[in-house]
């Protein structure tokens, strides 16, 4: 899959996760820019150009600011991306309520991590 000139945001506060799901975008030739935690997902999102960055994926659980409340601070952003910018959650916790509370704060989708290939591919296809 060629995505060269795409961005992604990833977002992960686990060393080890971020270089597997790092390693897996860069094969797709799509930049991949990291955060840490949601504060500084906001941050790079704030900061960006209008429809600069193409998707986000979006770790649930971390310190500082969350996967949840980064997303709902994105999605309240007064700029016309912050709407229709494709939010993916990564964790875990793949029960349907897990699910479902990531839907309900402005998530598109849910991948289960460990990272979950044909289901990362079939989301990049989207973009």
């Amino acid at each position: 899959m060629d995505l060269c000139g795409k961005k992604i945001l990833l977002v992960e506060d686990n060393e080890l996760n971020c270089e597997i799901a790092h390693d897996l975008l860069t094969l797709t030739k799509a930049q991949v820019i990291v955060a840490n935690n949601g504060e500084e997902a906001v941050k790079i999102f704030k900061n960006s150009k209008i429809g600069e960055i193409n998707l986000i994926l979006m770790d649930i659980q971390m310190p500082i600011m969350d996967g949840y409340m980064a997303t709902k601070v994105i999605r309240e952003l007064e700029r016309e991306d912050s709407k229709n910018i494709e939010i993916i959650a990564m964790s875990a916790n793949t029960f349907l309520d897990d699910i479902q509370k990531a839907k309900n704060c402005g998530m598109n989708d849910h991948i289960p991590k460990p990272i979950d290939i044909k289901k990362l591919m079939n989301i990049l296809k989207k973009i």
